[in-house]
């Protein structure tokens, strides 16, 4: 009984979280698709309930190609319409080049900027994330990173909190 009460908690706290989220950006993401939407987010929250799993993030941050120095950055508090951009430093630790093919991003809130040529093998790069909040609360960005060779996308992220 406690166990199942726990559960309805967790699933009212994801919901709760998931609105909270959605209602920082008024855009609509950048190539989003349907897991960007209300309903995705919360049973993609739901689901990961259910799997008794508690994601630190819940970020594909690292692989075999690419890895990057820092993948939450947190923007601290912001006041609407003030824009504040990060750089994230990643490297090719392969023994190819890597090529990204493109960057996703899961509001018009949130930009991303990289070079647009390969990474030659031990090689350093950078992409510059932009954010400028449209609404109040506290916000959670992922970034989608897509590239040739990768299985699935990267992914990074900016956090902090509206006023």
């Amino acid at each position: 009984m406690v166990r199942h009460i726990e559960v309805i908690l967790l699933r009212a706290v994801a919901v709760a979280s998931a609105l909270l989220v959605l209602s920082s950006c008024r855009g609509g993401g950048k190539n989003a698709n349907a897991t960007d939407s209300p309903a995705g987010m919360i049973a993609a929250n739901i689901a990961l309930l259910d799997d008794d799993r508690v994601p630190d993030y819940n970020l594909r941050t690292n692989d075999s190609l690419l890895r990057f120095e820092a993948t939450v950055a947190d923007l601290g508090r912001m006041k609407i319409g003030q824009k504040k951009d990060v750089v994230f430093s990643f490297a090719n630790v392969s023994s190819t080049p890597v090529v990204i093919t493109r960057i996703v991003t899961t509001c018009g809130c949130t930009s991303a900027e990289y070079e647009k040529v390969p990474l030659m093998p031990g090689k350093e790069s950078k992409i510059k994330v932009g954010f400028e909040p449209e609404e109040e609360g506290v916000f959670f960005k992922k970034i989608f990173i897509y590239y040739a060779g990768g299985s699935s996308p990267l992914e990074i992220a900016v956090k902090g909190e509206v006023r």
